[in-house]
């Protein structure tokens, strides 16, 4: 796989979730849900989705695009 900044392997066990831009997402497993985020969740939910485990993700760190700096992840955040 190839994608622009760091590729990141997030893996979700049974009922854990994660909110994702859509943008970053490169590639999951066949076994996560991919669901609308929350009616809670406070950024665009139009740009991104829901995924909730269990299943692993690939998401990149970062996409060329300079007016979306929310969108960026950072490993640390990832490693949570």
């Amino acid at each position: 796989m190839h994608a622009q900044g760091d590729l990141v392997e997030k893996c979700l066990g049974k009922g854990e979730h994660i909110n994702v831009a859509k943008n970053n997402l490169v590639a999951f497993t066949d076994d996560l849900k991919i669901l609308e985020p929350s009616p809670d969740f406070a950024l665009p939910k139009s740009e991104y989705v829901r995924i909730e485990g269990p299943g692993s993700i690939y998401i990149e760190t970062c996409i060329d695009k300079p007016s979306t700096w929310h969108q960026t992840f950072y490993k640390s955040e990832l490693n949570r």
